[in-house]
């Protein structure tokens, strides 16, 4: 009938609109979390660098 199909396209419409919010919240915490993600890459890159940096003094030290 006609106003069961009525109310299935607004059940549907609104559950578009759930998902629309969905898709919102989600694509928000996915940049927050890809900032994240750069923040402890380059986070990491340096302290690999310190590292580096300290072996090479170690290794100085012990040559001497």
């Amino acid at each position: 009938t006609i106003s069961s199909m009525e109310a299935e396209k607004t059940r549907l419409e609104e559950e578009n609109i759930r998902l629309e919010e969905a898709k919102t919240g989600l694509e928000a915490d996915k940049e927050k979390l890809e900032a994240r993600v750069r923040e402890l890459e380059e986070a990491l890159e340096a302290e690999k660098q310190r590292s580096k940096n300290l072996e090479s003094e170690l290794d100085d030290l012990l040559a001497k």
